[in-house]
């Protein structure tokens, strides 16, 4: 009788501890990282979910229920409760394995909308996986954060052995402080990663091989602080983010422990008119490189080119014409030889290169 009470005992307890209590982050989806926020009391779950972009939320879930190692529950997308999202989930140690539906809320009436592909929306992805924050993944890997920085947080998932360092790296979608957004989120690879005592060097390139970042790194405890440079081999040296030329060049980061500042929220609206970079790689010298700078009706600025003297000859007037579309501008370009002058060659100020293309925002 004793032996079977201790057996009754011990089973009790190791499926107690399996809580799903934590904050639980998704990466490798649109508007990542997903972050969910969970709190059981017995078979109850509670808690909130949110987004890095779009219909960040938070918004609260309900009717949350653990069975084991099942987990439920649901939430409303925050416009107003348009759709209501059903998640199932399976608890495998530090990571969920879950199921996602949406369907339009009912009362809301038919102009509610499908929505995206974020975690509010009805194309989102409907099978991913959460990782319990702060945990090891399989193969050892530890996540570093760092704010304060241009398109935080940038992620460090690494894996750090006695002579070497593996991993990724990535960066939210939208900067709060400067209203851009950029594609460019990762995660991007880690090349000739090296420890040496506490210092860390590794290096991360742009998908186009156009620009090489150098980290080197002090470890100290559960942060790690960075020394960052930029060589650009070739084409637009990028903006403030991760992979940008003007990006922070020392900064801390810090071992993900569930502690981290949430990730910084995008702009109420992000910005659609003309204001910002604008680039189109598909052109011969590419990219072609827009800065522009709206003033109520007037627009200011500069063009610039790859491979070639952006000063131009002075024997042609090009005037450009844009239509913008979200994130596009199309562009029709017309020359004007001036007296005396040349239509060019097949560049950005020359008459031979397209004289339609489009550019899209750079991060």
């Amino acid at each position: 009788m004793t032996n079977l009470f201790l057996s009754l005992f011990i089973i009790t307890v190791a499926v107690q501890s399996e809580t799903v209590s934590g904050v639980w982050v998704v990466n490798d989806v649109p508007y990542a990282p997903w972050t969910l926020e969970l709190k059981q009391n017995g078979t109850s779950l509670t808690g909130s979910v949110r987004q890095n972009g779009a219909l960040t939320g938070p918004s609260e879930i309900y009717a949350g229920s653990v069975n084991g190692t099942t987990l439920s529950f649901k939430a409303k997308s925050p416009d107003d409760g348009a759709r209501t999202i059903t998640f199932t989930g399976t608890l495998q140690g530090d990571k969920v394995a879950f199921h996602r539906s949406a369907e339009a809320t009912p009362g809301t009436g038919p102009g509610a909308g499908p929505g995206g592909t974020g975690i509010f929306g009805g194309r989102a992805a409907n099978e991913f996986t959460a990782v319990r924050q702060g945990a090891l993944t399989e193969d050892d890997r530890q996540r570093w954060i760092a704010n304060g920085v241009a398109f935080a947080p940038w992620t460090f998932n690494l894996k750090i052995d006695t002579a070497t360092v593996t991993g990724d790296a990535t960066q939210a979608r939208f900067d709060a402080a400067s209203g851009y957004a950029t594609t460019l989120t990762g995660p991007f690879e880690v090349s000739e990663g090296a420890v040496d005592g506490s210092k860390i060097t590794f290096k991360l390139k742009t998908p186009n091989d156009g620009r090489v970042i150098t980290f080197v790194g002090i470890r100290e405890g559960d942060q790690i602080v960075f020394d960052r440079s930029v060589q650009v081999v070739r084409g637009d040296p990028g903006r403030d983010g991760i992979l940008g030329a003007s990006g922070a060049t020392h900064f801390t980061a810090r071992l993900d422990n569930g502690r981290s500042a949430a990730p910084a929220a995008p702009p109420p609206t992000a910005a659609t008119g003309p204001v910002g970079r604008w680039q189109t790689t598909q052109v011969a010298n590419g990219p072609w490189v827009f800065n522009l700078t709206p003033n109520g009706s007037a627009l200011t600025g500069t063009i610039q080119q790859s491979g070639r003297d952006s000063n131009p000859d002075g024997e042609r007037i090009i005037t450009f014409r844009g239509r913008i579309n979200g994130r596009e501008i199309s562009f029709v370009r017309q020359i004007d030889v001036l007296a005396g002058g040349t239509r060019g060659g097949n560049d950005l100020y020359g008459g031979s290169a397209p004289l339609q293309f489009v550019a899209v925002r750079a991060n």
